[in-house]
């Protein structure tokens, strides 16, 4: 009997104390999602062309490194992704890393003259902080980098042949390459964009060959930050075609497998008038008028879409998902004329609205750069994002209804590889 109780109460005892070993093994089994603490100071100084970064570090045990970026004065528009480790000159969202590691200073040798340095902490486990510690610094002084020394320019088929030298100095971060017809660019804001990014080569496919003008080029030298010299390089050539070109073949294709920005300018919207003398959206005489979707134009504030606009917007959105062509997200301008182009396509997503491709009621806001800065973010694997705006000059030149379709290189640039008629989407290959 004795035996047989001591047996049993020690048998107890040993289930008992495996119970709290397996308790406490699976309180520590699972992964650590607890984020660790933001860094709590960020300052930035200035001296000549050179910015020196100081922070503080979170009191938490387990941090592993810091991340610094570099945003435009846009704003800080991303953030880093649970576990994944960076290095400095990685892409997020709009900046650029300048810094991944364990100290509390460090050198940024390429600033803009304006920007906004943002501060993450990471732990061992690869979790980052929640929210960024952020200081704004301008006035940063420094050359622009030098101008190509020469551009060509040549038709090839449905495309212009585009080529530069680069310059003899230290290596730009990308460069910017305009279009303008007639006359020649004065500068690298002037035309439309064909291309942002690294290299000295590009085709331009977007150019209108039936013309019975020329089409000029101008190719500039940008910083980091796309602030650009003014001299470049300029080459132009003469279309001889008859012919628009048609979307390039492989353009579907590319479509589907995604990574792409398409822009779209509203379909047809002869209906009314816009009446800007309602004024900005800082102070309206009728609040949020642009917004309107009135269509009695003795009453109507805002220009709006026709029959014909809405058959058009229904239709590119009809060919679009027959062709297969996935969008993670859908972005309109605030007008109600785009708002209804988008919502006729019905191309899946929620539609979102933006300020940044919003035409002329925020004054404050440069529309060109604005878009580019949409332009240069890349969408999500495998889909695309769409865009519904205006046609906002000097930046694009489309017809109501057209798309232009832009290739983000991950880097800070993009190339313009297509633009698209509304009743083209049905026969893209």
């Amino acid at each position: 009997m004795y035996c047989a109780f001591f047996n049993v109460r020690h048998f107890a005892l040993l289930l008992s104390v495996l119970v709290v070993a397996v308790a406490a093994c699976s309180d520590t089994a699972g992964p650590d999602t607890t984020l660790p603490g933001s860094i709590p100071a960020l300052t930035a100084t200035a001296s000549g062309s050179t910015v020196s970064l100081d922070w503080s570090r979170p009191a938490d045990k387990d941090l592993s490194r810091t991340l610094i970026v570099r945003f435009p004065t846009t704003g800080i528009d991303g953030k880093p992704e649970t576990g994944r480790t960076y290095a400095a000159g990685d892409v997020i969202g709009t900046g650029r890393a300048v810094f991944v590691g364990v100290g509390t200073k460090a050198t940024d040798l390429e600033p803009c003259k304006a920007q906004v340095y943002a501060a993450w902490a990471r732990d061992e486990a690869g979790n980052w902080s929640a929210e960024p510690k952020a200081v704004a610094l301008s006035g940063v002084a420094g050359p622009l980098p030098a101008a190509p020394l020469a551009m060509t320019a040549a038709i090839d088929k449905a495309a212009v042949k585009l080529a530069w030298t680069a310059s003899g100095g230290a290596a730009p971060t990308y460069y910017r390459v305009v279009r303008t017809p007639t006359l020649a660019p004065t500068g690298p804001k002037d035309g439309v964009p064909i291309f942002l990014g690294s290299g000295t080569s590009v085709q331009d496919v977007t150019a209108d060959f039936s013309t019975q003008f020329p089409w000029h080029y101008g190719v500039y030298a940008c910083n980091p930050c796309g602030e650009c010299e003014s001299s470049g390089a300029r080459a132009f050539v003469t279309p001889t075609n008859t012919a628009r070109a048609a979307p390039p073949a492989g353009l579907l294709q590319a479509l589907r497998a995604g990574g792409l920005i398409v822009y779209w300018r509203h379909t047809t919207a002869d209906v009314c008038v816009d009446n800007q003398n309602l004024g900005p959206a800082s102070a309206p005489q009728i609040q949020d008028w642009w917004k309107s979707c009135e269509r009695d134009c003795t009453k109507a504030v805002a220009r709006q879409l026709s029959s014909a606009g809405y058959a058009d917007a229904e239709k590119i959105g009809r060919d679009v998902k027959a062709k297969g062509i996935p969008f993670a997200s859908v972005t309109s301008s605030e007008y109600c004329r785009t708002l209804q182009t988008a919502e006729r396509m019905a191309l899946g997503p929620v539609i979102q609205t933006t300020k940044d491709i919003t035409f002329f009621v925020y004054p404050e806001i440069d529309p060109c750069p604005a878009a580019e800065a949409l332009f240069k973010k890349v969408p999500s694997t495998a889909s695309n994002t769409a865009l519904v705006g205006h046609l906002t000059v000097p930046c694009m030149s489309l017809d109501m209804g057209q798309a232009m379709v832009l290739k983000p290189d991950g880097k800070g640039g993009y190339t313009t590889i297509a633009k698209v008629q509304p009743s083209e989407w049905a026969g893209l290959i």
